[in-house]
């Protein structure tokens, strides 16, 4: 399937859907880490949840959509 941009320049077709929800790590300088992507905030905070249970500490969700950062304060308890 292709799809016609503009004069001669053909697409062809969409590219791969990427993931709207970053995953990071916060670092003990206050740097991220990026750990992973996922489709939408409740399989993010899922993956959040996972991720503490070998490496806690805070974590943040970033959504490419909105901007909104979303920061989880996971310390092992």
């Amino acid at each position: 399937m292709y799809f016609k941009r503009r004069s001669n320049d053909v697409l062809r077709g969409p590219g791969p859907m990427l993931e709207p929800m970053d995953i990071f790590k916060m670092r003990e300088d206050g740097t991220y880490l990026w750990r992973g992507a996922a489709q939408n905030l409740d399989l993010a905070k899922s993956k959040v949840e996972q991720l503490a249970i070998t490496a806690p500490g805070p974590y943040m969700i970033y959504s490419q959509i909105t901007g909104e950062k979303t920061v989880f304060p996971l310390d092992a308890t």
